[in-house]
């Protein structure tokens, strides 16, 4: 029987006023959990992404160039005269944008870099110093398509640079510019063809006469080998093939020292070792293999020169990373001082040449890493200064020449943070300069460049004007503020990240500016949003992510000093949270991630090094209990395991393997490759669990390309295309009622919103919410992070090319898909609405949002206050919760209680012929014990049977009229339903909850 009277009673004997809360009518910020202020940054000299070689600032005369960034100009060129003001030099790309200058090379009285007008692409351009002689040397490639200018360097030939230019795709060989479009042209096709050479690596030798580079001229010929030139075709050649064949030696990092290069190469035989040349093929050797075997010898990104001697970190087999030596011969070629002895390594870094001494940052404990400096001898190499006494250290960096004798440098005392200090080589003289941001915050300076002789110029925030240009003399009075080129007032960042739900509390990564990016969690209100556990302890990050729940607990990776990135727990308490397994024992990380539960175990992927590298591992929320799973790849190459998903209610998998479908039934025999009739896979990605079974996408298919789609049901025969014409870039499936939505491509549509029901003829577009430009993926509205929150609705984020990236929700029709709000008003740097991106992005590409009772959480910046927590309210909310027991496990959902209308249940997988008990009470936060099964409701407070009936199927449903009485409105309960056989209590089984939220 079922009892609608009794949900009246029920409610009206339970105290709803404590409970009640008014639903949101817009997005609102449930915290700005960095409150630090701040004052727009330029950001003078930062890199641009991964372009490790961009220069940051870099000068002509007592004139620096840098690029820096403002909401009206972008990222643009800017200079400063002598350290005394700042510029905009010319705004190339007009309006918010940015032409995003990178690869500053001064040449003559000329800066040479790449840049992007808006119409030309990313192209050479030259400048004077002036806007009217800053200009676009030439386009290579005509039209908006980019010859990714790059890697500028003096050429051989007097008046030239050479610098690396593409045609089309990777077909990137060496040029040459005499800063005239005219005297712009290819030195050489080395792989002829459209084909890459990639020449890379431009080192001029100390007489100017040879350009040494690595390039390849060939895949089945050479693979990237030493190559010189003389700035002309004809003296543009291989200098030697030192791993024959197709193999590569990998050249880099090319030293200049007297007549001679000095560089590392792998020969295959020896490792990456230093090797030396003259310029000639037979004068082209191995310097010395300092480590036997195949392994690295010497790291030559670290290195200065003194008194013709090149210093740099290396390692033999009784030594790690140390200090040597070489005067460019193989007996000159030793270690030069053994800072931290025995097998450990002092990992010398941030080498500089100043004066007669060279300064650098060397630990002698693990973390204890501290300024050195020698005049070249061993006895005086030595620490300058214990900066932070203890095993911590301090950790010196960015430092910089200021005069003949002293060096400026970035350090942190334990008290001042990251902060500016200058040392004369003796520890009286090593000092504090200032303490540009008051108190523990850190200014953190960074690319620091003498720009006259005694006066430095850097980027630091001083946490009242942002990121801006700083100058220094070396004393607190002359250390001041160049020029506060972006004003722009607001707090800084969170970063909320990995938001998960357990237990009717959020858990995710956030950053108050303090602690770095640590354990945080929220009930949904500010109060409520605070620190779990600084987990790094101090400014450092433990960054936790991966999040997965099992049980009453919540398992993620995260990063101390002591045992690198691990497998950790957490039971929602401070004491709770604790370091579950060190998988890689010591400081070395295991890695976990793609944390996935199936059944009660969580199946991830980790690394254990060399012997067992990114493997299929296992736990069961037990240290003992989490051991690696299978090593499919034995060995040292690992098989990468990722995007799990679980086969129904079973032990069973389906994941992604050495680039292959795997499935497995919960044990080691029986995991195993899928390979299906219809093609071969390769690369599944999104792995997503729908109607017992997975559906996927795929990077490629031989034969074709795009991201196909894909669904299996753990069988090779079952393993099928859904072939729908035109359509690839599957990706950000949800479940949603009866189907599944998602973001794919189209050459009709772009990337937008799509629907399926697991057929092809019912796999089509739900809405094209950015219209008119067929096949142009730039102007698709993108949805991502797509997410199912009750029976009625999901939400994602979507651009509609007006309001920017901003949070959309749809009913799963097309006039229901619509936007929430506009989170950040005004116009992005696309010229487009500006992008409150409320959207997560985690390491390996993990993208949720998280719900809790009837609301959507999200990290958002609505220009103010950062990337924060923000929450909308969906009102009526019905969500699936916990776990059952039993095998099969039954199952239930449930429909949004909206008031005055029929919701309903409807569960699976009952047991024949016993008593089904349908209960409704207060949601537990963990669940207890009974009769062996978990309980989500709370049977010791208010509780009812909501339907008793004797289970003659295994499927089943029923429905309840909710009253409509407004003082349920946001009132939260919980029904799970009891299955009692024969032999009660043995042999009880139970569904997991729904959590039921009441609205309108």
């Amino acid at each position: 029987m079922q009892s609608k009277a009794l949900l009246s009673c029920l409610l009206v004997g339970t105290s709803l006023s404590a409970l009640t809360v008014v639903h949101a009518q817009k997005p609102i910020l449930v915290k700005d959990i960095n409150t630090i202020v701040t004052i727009g940054s330029s950001n003078p000299g930062d890199k641009v992404g991964f372009l490790i070689k961009d220069k940051s600032i870099v000068k002509i005369g007592v004139v620096a160039y840098f690029k820096a960034t403002t909401p009206a100009t972008g990222i643009e060129l800017y200079k400063s005269v002598a350290g005394a003001t700042a510029t905009l030099v010319k705004d190339i790309y007009p309006g918010p944008v940015g032409s995003v200058p990178t690869y500053l090379f001064p040449f003559g009285n000329k800066l040479y870099f790449r840049a992007d007008d808006g119409i030309h692409g990313k192209e050479l351009w030259v400048s004077d110093g002036s806007a009217a002689g800053t200009k676009l040397v030439k386009d290579i490639i005509p039209g908006p398509s980019s010859s990714f200018a790059a890697e500028f360097v003096a050429s051989p030939v007097a008046g030239n640079i050479v610098f690396l230019a593409c045609l089309s795709g990777n077909d990137c060989e060496l040029w040459t510019s005499d800063g005239t479009a005219a005297g712009t042209k290819l030195v050489k096709d080395i792989n002829p063809g459209v084909k890459p050479g990639t020449p890379r690596n431009f080192t001029l030798d100390s007489q100017g006469k040879l350009l040494y580079f690595s390039a390849r001229n060939g895949i089945s010929v050479n693979g990237y080998e030493p190559w010189v030139s003389d700035g002309t075709t004809a003296g543009t050649r291989m200098l030697k093939d030192i791993n024959p064949g197709f193999r590569s030696s990998r050249p880099e990092r090319f030293v200049a020292l007297g007549n001679k290069m000095i560089f590392q190469a792998d020969d295959g035989t020896n490792g990456e070792e230093l090797w030396v040349s003259d310029g000639s093929s037979a004068g082209t050797k191995l310097l010395k293999d300092i480590l036997p075997g195949s392994g690295r010898g010497a790291f030559l990104r670290e290195r200065a020169i003194l008194a013709g001697k090149l210093y740099f970190p290396g390692r033999n087999t009784n030594t790690d990373w140390e200090l040597w030596v070489t005067d460019g011969t193989n007996a000159g070629t030793k270690l030069f001082k053994d800072i931290w002895p025995g097998q450990n390594g002092s990992t010398p870094q941030f080498l500089l040449t100043v004066g007669n001494k060279i300064y650098f940052n060397a630990r002698t404990d693990w973390f204890d890493s501290e300024l050195f400096v020698t005049d070249g001898t061993a006895t005086g190499t030595k620490r300058v200064a214990d900066i932070l006494p203890g095993k911590q250290g301090s950790n010196p960096v960015s430092l910089a020449r200021l005069g003949t004798s002293s060096v400026v440098f970035t350090a942190n005392d334990g008290r001042s943070g990251l902060e500016l200090y200058i040392s004369d080589g003796t520890s009286a003289g090593t000092k504090l300069v200032r303490d540009i941001w008051p108190g523990a915050q850190s200014s953190r300076p960074k690319w620091m460049f003498e720009i006259l002789p005694g006066r430095v110029i850097f980027s630091a925030d001083d946490g009242k004007n942002g990121r801006e240009l700083w100058r220094t003399d070396g004393t607190a009075a002359g250390t001041q503020l160049v020029a506060d080129i972006n004003t722009v007032k607001g707090t800084l960042s969170s970063s909320v990240g990995h938001i998960t739900e357990m237990g009717r509390k959020l858990y995710f990564h956030a950053n108050d500016g303090v602690r770095g990016s640590e354990l945080w969690t929220s009930d949904g209100t500010a109060n409520g949003t605070k620190l779990l556990k600084d987990i790094n302890s101090g400014i450092g990050s433990s960054t936790p992510q991966w999040f997965c729940e099992l049980g009453n607990r919540i398992y993620f990776q995260a990063s101390t000093a002591a045992a690198g990135a691990e497998l950790w727990v957490s039971d929602g308490t401070a004491a709770g949270t604790r370091l579950l397994k060190d998988l890689w024992p010591g400081a070395s990380s295991g890695q976990p991630r793609y944390m996935t539960r199936v059944g009660n175990k969580i199946y991830f992927s980790a690394t254990k090094g060399s012997t067992i590298d990114h493997e299929l591992w296992m736990t069961d929320g037990t240290a003992a209990g989490t051991k690696l799973f299978k090593d499919i790849n034995p060995g040292s190459s690992g098989s990468f395991p990722s995007s799990f998903a679980p086969l129904g209610n079973s032990s069973s998998f389906v994941f992604a393997a050495r680039l292959e479908l795997w499935v497995s039934d919960g044990s080691p025999a029986g995991t195993k490759m899928l390979k299906s009739t219809a093609a071969t896979i390769k690369t599944p990605k999104h792995l997503t669990a729908w109607n017992n079974k997975v559906y996927f996408s795929t990077a490629r298919i031989f034969g074709s390309r795009g991201k196909q789609f894909w669904e299996t049901d753990g069988t090779n025969a079952g393993t099928k295309l859904i072939a729908v014409p035109g359509m690839t870039g599957a990706t950000y499936f949800t479940p949603h009622r009866k189907k599944m939505f998602f973001r794919a491509n189209h050459s009709a549509s772009g990337d937008e919103l799509w629907e399926t029901d697991g057929s092809a003829t019912g796999t089509k577009l739900l809405k094209d919410i950015l219209p008119g430009f067929s096949g142009r993926n730039a102007f698709s509205s993108w949805p991502a992070f797509l997410t199912s929150v009750g029976s009625r609705h999901f939400y994602f984020q979507a651009d509609d090319f007006v309001h920017g990236g901003e949070l959309w929700v749809s009913d799963g029709t097309a006039a229901g898909t619509k936007m929430v709000a506009d989170v950040f008003k005004g116009i992005d740097l696309f010229g487009r609405g500006n992008a409150g991106l409320p959207a997560v992005r985690s390491i390996g590409y993990q993208f949720r949002y998280a719900s809790l009772d009837s609301k959507i959480f999200f990290a958002a910046n609505e220009g103010k206050n950062g990337v924060e927590l923000w929450m909308y309210d969906n009102g009526a909310t019905a969500k699936a919760i916990g776990m059952g027991c039993g095998t099969p496990t039954p199952t239930m959902v449930g429909t949004d209680p909206i008031l005055g209308n029929t919701m309903t249940l409807q569960g699976e997988k009952a047991p024949n012929n016993s008593l089904a008990l349908t209960i409704l009470g207060v949601p537990l936060s963990s669940p207890r014990s009974l009769f062996g099964c978990p309980s989500h409701v709370d049977l010791l407070n208010s509780w009812f049977v909501l339907s008793s009936f004797v289970v003659t199927t295994p499927a089943w449903s029923f429905s309840v009229r909710i009253p409509n009485i407004q003082a349920l409105n946001a009132i939260t309960l919980a029904s799970q339903t009891w299955f009692v056989g024969p032999g009660f209590p043995a042999g009880t089984k139970a569904t997991n909850a729904v959590r039921l939220t009441f609205g309108k």
